[in-house]
C-alpha cells in the first residue's frame, strides 16, 4: 500500500512537470512572436515614419499578421504533438504501472487470504490447545484426589495390618502357652497311663493268686476303673480281694478337677437326637461361613472362621440340593480350636429357637455320617 501511494506521488509530480513545460514552451513561443511582432511593428513604424506608403504598410501589416498567425499554428501543432506524445508517453507509462500494480494488488491480495487462513489454522489450534489444557488440568485434579484417597486407604491398611500383626503376636503368644500346657499335660497323662500300666499288673498278680471261681481281670478293671477322663481317678477298694501294697514309685496325685462353666441357660443344651454330619458340608451363621459337625432337632455344633459370642442371637443357613435350611437359634458356647495343618477355628454350639423339625429331620437323615442315629448324653456338650 505505501508503494502505490509513492508511485502514485510520482505519477501526479510527472503530470504537473509537464504541464508546466506546455505552458512554458507555450510562453516562449508567444513572447517569442510577440518579440519579432513588435520588430516588425517597429520596423512598419519605421518605414510610415519615412514614407507615407499606406499600401506598402497595409502588404507589411498583412504579411506580418499571416507571419504571426503561420507562427502561431505551426507553435500550436509543435504543442499539441509535444501534449500527444508527452500524453501517449504518460498513458503507456500509467497501462505498465497499472498493470505492475494490479499484479501486485493480486499477490498481495492472494498473500492476505494465506494469512487469513493460517490465522484461522492457529486460532482453532490454539483453542483445541485450551481444551487439552483444561481436560489435562481436570485429570490431573482427579489424580491428585485419588492420590490422597489411595494414601488414606494405605494408611488404614498400614493401621490394619499393625492391629493385625499384634492380634497375631498375642494369638501366636496364646498358641505357644496352650503348646506348653499341652505339652504338660501329656506328660501327665503318661505319668498316669505308667501308673496305671504298673496298677494293671498288680491286679493281675492279685487276681492269679485267688482262688479258682473268682472274677476275671476284665471285670475287676470295669469295676474299680472309672470314667474315661484325661486324669485317672484313684481306684476304689475291692470286695473279696486282698490288699497289695502300693508300688515303690510314688504315685503323683490327679490334677485337680477344672470347674466346668456354667451355661448360658437352665435347659439342657442338647435335648434331642444328634448325628455328625458328614464332612465337607457348608454352613453360614450370620455371614460367618464354617462347617456344619453334627445336628439335632434342638441345635447344631459347626466350625466358624470367625468368633460370634455367647447368648447372641444367630441365624444359621444350611445350602441343600432343593434349596436352604434356615434355622434360627441362639448362641450357646464356643471354644477356639487351632488345627497344626489349617487356619484357626471356633467350635460353636446353637441352640434352635425356631426351625422346621421334618426339614431338620430330611437333612439329618440324607446327610448324616452313619445311617443309624445314635443318641447322645447331654453331657456332651
Amino acid at each position: 500500500m505505501m508503494a502505490n501511494q509513492d508511485e502514485k506521488a510520482q505519477i501526479r509530480a510527472q503530470l504537473e512537470t509537464l504541464a508546466r513545460q506546455v505552458s512554458d514552451d507555450w510562453r516562449q513561443h508567444l513572447s517569442s512572436l510577440r518579440t519579432a511582432f513588435d520588430l516588425q511593428i517597429s520596423s512598419i513604424e519605421g518605414a510610415f515614419d519615412d514614407t507615407d506608403n499606406s499600401a506598402t504598410i497595409d502588404a507589411a501589416v498583412q504579411r506580418v499578421s499571416e507571419a504571426v498567425a503561420d507562427r502561431a499554428k505551426q507553435a500550436r501543432k509543435q504543442a499539441e504533438a509535444s501534449a500527444a506524445q508527452a500524453l501517449a508517453a504518460i498513458e503507456v507509462e500509467l497501462k505498465a504501472r497499472l498493470s505492475t500494480e494490479t499484479a501486485a494488488n493480486i499477490m498481495l491480495r492472494t498473500a492476505l487470504d494465506e494469512a487469513k487462513k493460517e490465522q484461522k489454522k492457529l486460532t482453532t489450534a490454539i483453542d483445541t490447545a485450551q481444551a487439552k489444557m483444561l481436560t489435562l488440568q481436570t485429570q490431573l485434579k482427579t489424580a491428585q484426589r485419588e492420590a490422597e484417597a489411595s494414601s488414606v486407604a494405605l494408611n488404614s491398611a498400614q493401621h490394619q495390618v499393625q492391629e493385625l500383626t499384634s492380634e497375631r503376636a498375642a494369638l501366636l503368644q496364646q498358641v505357644k502357652t496352650l503348646t506348653a500346657g499341652k505339652a504338660a499335660a501329656d506328660a501327665q497323662w503318661r505319668q498316669l497311663e505308667g501308673v496305671s500300666q504298673k496298677l494293671s499288673s498288680a491286679l493281675s498278680q492279685m487276681v492269679r493268686e485267688r482262688e479258682p471261681g473268682s472274677a476275671s481281670v476284665d471285670e475287676l478293671l470295669r469295676q474299680t476303673a472309672p470314667a474315661p477322663a484325661p486324669a485317672v481317678a484313684k481306684p476304689g477298694p475291692l470286695k473279696a480281694v486282698r490288699t497289695v501294697p502300693a508300688p515303690a514309685s510314688p504315685t503323683p496325685a490327679p490334677p485337680p478337677a477344672t470347674p466346668k462353666k456354667p451355661l448360658q441357660f437352665s435347659d439342657k443344651a442338647r435335648d434331642a437326637k444328634r448325628i455328625r454330619i458328614r464332612r465337607g458340608i457348608d454352613v453360614i451363621v450370620d455371614a460367618i461361613p464354617g462347617e456344619l459337625v453334627d445336628l439335632s432337632l434342638g441345635g447344631a455344633q459347626a466350625l466358624l472362621r470367625q468368633a460370634v459370642k455367647p447368648n447372641q442371637l444367630v441365624r444359621m443357613v444350611v445350602p441343600t440340593a432343593t434349596g436352604q435350611l434356615i434355622c434360627k437359634g441362639r448362641v450357646v458356647w464356643v471354644t477356639y480350636e487351632q488345627p497344626g495343618t489349617s487356619q484357626s477355628v471356633y467350635r460353636t454350639g446353637v441352640k434352635f429357637s425356631d426351625a422346621d423339625p421334618a426339614a431338620v429331620e430330611v437333612f439329618m437323615h440324607d446327610f448324616c455320617e452313619k445311617p443309624s442315629l445314635q443318641r447322645q448324653s447331654s453331657g456332651d456338650a
